[in-house]
């Protein structure tokens, strides 16, 4: 949580919503710490603080050193007291700790939603001590991933001792965990990631969805919706393919190609990224980011959901779509199977005719009931996932 939260990747819009949900425990008292650079440091404590939660920041003492040069870095660049600045944050970074050992001798426990377990954690002996692994995926598909994502990966799972709670969000990331430590399955726990109903609900109003095409220059009429990632296992070059297929065999006009997410998207550079022909790019439209105010509405106006990734830790994207009612199609890969279990939406990810036929059948495919969208709220709450979580890290 580093970072505006505009930025904010897939973990910490989790760990945003498990801390919130934390916060609701009236018989918890939660406080918080970030790992990584100081200027992540900086800027997550700040945010904490004017976030209005009820947690207290418990990072190290030198946050307030590093305030003043992370502010001083930002000014006069070129200018030696810019550089000086600069070159500080560096040796806080290597010197600096992120929580101050003092404070940790009061905790009953502590529980990393992402970044390992520091040091300091055990030198201080806390009670209980937790981990929450997403995926596995940079381990499993090297070649999906940049080379430092292994090593992070590898140099996080390096901090866990035996002891220690391990939490994941799928039975599949259980698997994948439990083969790579070499473990028992009962040592890794299982608790469900969910999607936040004042966020992600069915938007039946067609005045919204108007506004919200004219907003993001979507042609009006129905659409099918995916998101835009250049990662290779996101297997987005398969699903444009799909779509040119069918557009190619098609009678008349069929709906755009929504994809949401990325900045500065280039449909030239898209083209010679993935390999791909202007025309195989035709009918595809890239809106870029999407304000969090707007999620309910694009997900609702889309007459269908396209996921087809060839590996997921839990895939909350399609979670997401089915609670604003649109229906969504998925790979058999990872976790998503575990989502969705209805025959003819689990697809093969690497058959072009399938995903080709599902964007076919998305033209009539029925909405989701609100019984329906009521039972995915119900299995699928971060108050509840939370409560888990607590009453884990108490045993």
């Amino acid at each position: 949580m580093g970072t505006p939260r505009e930025r904010w990747g897939g973990i910490a819009q989790v760990t945003w919503q498990f801390l919130n949900a934390l916060c609701d425990d009236p018989g918890l008292e939660v406080s918080c710490s970030a790992a990584g650079s100081i200027s992540a440091r900086v800027f997550a404590s700040q945010f904490i603080q004017s976030s209005g939660l009820s947690a207290q920041w418990a990072g190290s003492d030198l946050l307030r050193v590093a305030r003043g040069a992370a502010k001083r870095s930002q000014v006069h660049p070129g200018s030696l007291g810019n550089w000086l600045s600069v070159q500080g944050l560096r040796v806080l970074n290597r010197v600096s700790s992120p929580l101050a050992q003092s404070r940790l001798k009061t905790f009953d426990a502590y529980f990393s939603f992402f970044a390992g377990i520091p040091a300091v954690v055990r030198k201080s002996r806390v009670p209980a001590v937790g981990l929450f692994v997403h995926d596995v995926i940079p381990l499993l598909f090297p070649e999906y991933c940049r080379k430092v994502q292994s090593g992070i990966l590898n140099r996080i799972l390096s901090t866990v001792e035996a002891s220690d709670v391990i939490v994941v969000n799928s039975k599949c990331t259980r698997r994948d965990v439990c083969d790579y430590l070499s473990c028992e399955q009962d040592r890794v726990r299982v608790i469900s990631l969910a999607a936040d109903p004042s966020v992600f609900y069915r938007d039946k109003r067609p005045e919204v969805l108007e506004q919200l095409q004219f907003r993001y220059g979507i042609d009006p009429g129905p659409y099918f919706l995916s998101l835009h990632s250049a990662a290779p296992h996101k297997n987005t070059r398969l699903l444009i393919q799909a779509y040119s297929r069918y557009r190619r065999c098609a009678p008349g006009e069929v709906p755009a190609l929504v994809l949401a997410g990325g900045k500065d998207v280039n449909r030239q550079a898209i083209a010679g990224e993935f390999a791909l022909s202007p025309q195989e790019l035709d009918g595809v439209k890239w809106i870029g980011y999407v304000r969090e105010s707007d999620l309910a509405a694009l997900y609702s106006g889309a007459s269908a959901f396209y996921f087809p990734s060839l590996y997921e830790g839990f895939g909350l994207p399609v979670l997401e779509s089915m609670v604003c009612g649109t229906p969504a199609f998925v790979s058999n890969r990872g976790s998503l199977p575990e989502l969705i279990s209805t025959p003819g939406q689990v697809l093969d990810a690497e058959d072009l005719d399938q995903w080709s036929t599902a964007f076919m059948k998305g033209e009539t495919i029925a909405k989701l009931e609100d019984v329906e969208i009521s039972g995915l709220h119900a299995r699928y709450s971060w108050r509840r996932s939370a409560k888990d979580l607590i009453e884990l890290m108490r045993a």
